[in-house]
């Protein structure tokens, strides 16, 4: 599996945790800001990947 496969299914994870956390926490929780913060850091990887593919 590619890298940027791996990536796709690790935002994918990320995304439903984030949805799951938002339907029981307040969405101010600090478990929902260090999810989001995975999140964040898994899509800048993927777009610099998928960038970097394409040059």
């Amino acid at each position: 599996m590619s890298e940027i496969e791996k990536l796709k299914e690790t935002i994918e994870a990320l995304r439903m945790e984030l949805y799951e956390l938002g339907e029981v926490n307040d969405f101010d929780s600090e478990k929902i800001l260090k999810k989001s913060q995975e999140l964040d850091k898994a899509l800048n990887e993927y777009y610099r990947l998928v960038y970097k593919k394409d040059k």
